[in-house]
Formats: structure tokens, sequence, C-alpha cells
């Protein structure tokens, strides 16, 4: 019966990697549901969550079992965390669009709200809004 040994480098790639696919996964859902702002927050923690684990990865294992990591290895991360930058990025400019969308509509509504005189401060209790002074 064989059993296969691994390197720490091998296990500490293996590991990275899951954490790294995780991230993505994370990131490409939190791209894609946007609009829906009560799931942002879930998102949004296990992400950092992921994140942590990813620090916590690096900060266990020595520089130079890091190291030993192949140079195809380190290309193939380094794409997994380009590709996640690129779609932070994309989040991020959507949620800026988002925002000066819902900025402008507050906007308009609080013009349309003085040009109506709603919240007018020199209305009295009791009087109507036609009453004439």
């Amino acid at each position: 019966m064989y059993i296969q040994s691994t390197s720490p480098s091998s296990e500490y790639f293996s590991r990275k990697m899951q954490l790294l696919e995780d991230c993505l996964r994370l990131s490409e859902q939190l791209l894609s549901r946007l609009e829906d702002w009560e799931a942002l927050d879930d998102i949004l923690n296990k992400r950092g969550a992921v994140i942590s684990d990813i620090q916590i990865l690096d900060d266990m294992y020595p520089k130079d079992v890091i190291d030993a990591c192949s140079g195809e290895q380190k290309i193939e991360a380094a794409r997994l965390i380009s590709l996640i930058l690129r779609l932070d990025r994309d989040t991020e400019n959507l949620l800026k669009k988002e925002r000066d969308r819902i900025v402008a509509s507050i906007k308009s509504n609080v013009k349309g709200q003085k040009v109506a005189g709603y919240g007018s401060p020199d209305l009295e209790k009791g009087h109507f809004v036609d009453y004439k002074k």
C-alpha cells in the first residue's frame, strides 16, 4: 500500500487556492446581488472571513515553504488574485453608479417636496395647507 506524502509547500498551495477560489466565488456573488441590500452584509462578512483565513495561512507557513511553490503555482495564484481585484473594481464602479443614482433621486425628491410645500416650517398646526395669511 502506497501512502502519498505531501510537502508543506503543496499543502500551503492547495489550501491557498481553495481560499482564493472561495473569495472569487463570494466576489462574483457580491457583484451579481448588488440590488439585494439585505444579502450584502452576509456576503461581505463571509468574504472578510475568507480574507482573514488567507492572512492567517500566510502567517502560519514560513517564507521558505511559501517560496518553495513552483513558478506555475505562483502564476496560477496571481491570476486568481488579479481576477478577484478586477471583480472588486467592477463592483466598486457599479456601487458608485448606484449611489449617484440614489443621491440624484433623493435630491429630486427633496426639490419636489419644496416645490409642493411639504415640510414647510411656516405652517402651524391646525391650519389648512391652502390657508392664506
